[in-house]
């Protein structure tokens, strides 16, 4: 049995749950974003903080992923009711990777949204994902599939929130912005210091990310990691631009290596 309690760390809050069974700490923390949004930022997985954004809207509550399972969405869902009246979830699939789709099941009345590639594919791959990734698991997990998907977009006009086709680290990925704060949660597209490359559809990749430029957010959340400011999405740009044109020499040595080949093994696989 874990328990908990909230502190605050640097003007953040932070949510901290001892295990004493398992002799270790695990942290949620907590950001506010603009004037309505609330990162969660969960570590239980080794060296990759994993990101559920939150936007608390007019009549809705829009959430981005849902990470490892039911007892990490069950305590993001006890932080958010300490700050929102009873309002109906809506919950927003950025791909259809396991450690982003696995807390589907703590939303069992809610609407879930997604591209219609990302339904598709957590109906043929998850339950495999399920079985290879199960020592992650955070809960009792069931396999949820998106109850409303879209192919372009859709917009909530009382919410200004847009849901939005954005191909790049898979074909199924898909990004969320809000207009009010001009934020834009990305799930795995923007990666530091350069993204893995599961789709071989890298030109949409390319304007992908030119569109994240344009589009200007005054906050980008990513699905893993800290809030990237704008040279990092320039950065991944160059990436995979040299990746297409094969001048990946500055990308064989350093931080880049691992990365790098984990991307090449990735791409030679897509073409088999």
């Amino acid at each position: 049995m874990g328990h908990g309690q909230n502190y605050l760390n640097n003007g953040e809050v932070v949510h901290a749950r001892f295990h004493t069974d398992q002799m270790r700490s695990e942290c949620m923390k907590v950001q506010e974003i603009g004037k309505r949004g609330f990162l969660f930022t969960f570590f239980e997985l080794d060296n990759c903080p994993t990101n559920v954004f939150v936007i608390n809207g007019k009549d809705h509550l829009f959430i981005c992923d849902t990470f490892l399972g039911p007892d990490s969405m069950e305590e993001m869902k006890s932080h958010v009711r300490s700050f929102s009246e009873e309002k109906p979830f809506v919950v927003f699939n950025s791909h259809s990777h396991w450690d982003h789709i696995w807390g589907n099941c703590a939303f069992p009345s809610s609407v879930i949204i997604s591209h219609t590639l990302c339904r598709e594919t957590i109906m043929k791959e998850a339950e495999s994902e399920l079985q290879q990734y199960e020592e992650y698991k955070m809960g009792n997990v069931k396999i949820v599939l998106p109850t409303l998907t879209f192919t372009q977009s859709v917009f909530f006009p009382d919410e200004d929130v847009t849901f939005f086709h954005t191909p790049g680290h898979t074909k199924d990925s898909a990004s969320c912005l809000d207009h009010v704060d001009n934020t834009l949660f990305v799930g795995d597209n923007i990666e530091e210091p350069i993204p893995y490359l599961f789709s071989d559809a890298l030109g949409l990749y390319v304007h992908t990310l030119k569109e994240y430029l344009r589009i200007d957010a005054t906050t980008v959340i990513p699905g893993h990691g800290t809030i990237p400011d704008e040279s990092i999405i320039t950065e991944n740009v160059d990436y995979v631009e040299a990746f297409m044109r094969n001048d990946t020499e500055k990308y064989e040595k350093g931080k880049y290596q691992f990365l790098h080949q984990m991307n090449l093994k990735i791409q030679r696989e897509n073409k088999k």
